[in-house]
């Protein structure tokens, strides 16, 4: 089952859901990545920690949600290369 969690009801969905996982988009070139094609592309799935030292520039939501909710060590993280236009 997948959730969408906002920010203001964040704390609440923490003592609800045992399991956080955000997904950030970015265009591939914000990541220096070229992607074949308009599918997005996974690029990272791990922790917030991991994610932290990966993409220290794009990674800033998904780590402010870890430390304000379950931890960097137990948020995980995934990352797409979203070549689509953001609307």
């Amino acid at each position: 089952m997948k959730f969408t969690v906002y920010l203001q009801s964040f704390t609440l969905s923490v003592l609800i859901f045992p399991r956080v996982q955000p997904t950030t988009r970015k265009p591939p070139d914000a990541l220096s990545l070229t992607v074949d094609g308009y599918k997005p592309v996974a690029v990272f799935s791990g922790t917030a920690k991991e994610a932290i030292a990966k993409f220290p520039k794009n990674i800033n939501v998904a780590v402010t949600l870890s430390l304000a909710g379950l931890g960097v060590d137990q948020t995980r993280v995934e990352i797409l290369a979203d070549p689509r236009p953001i609307p």
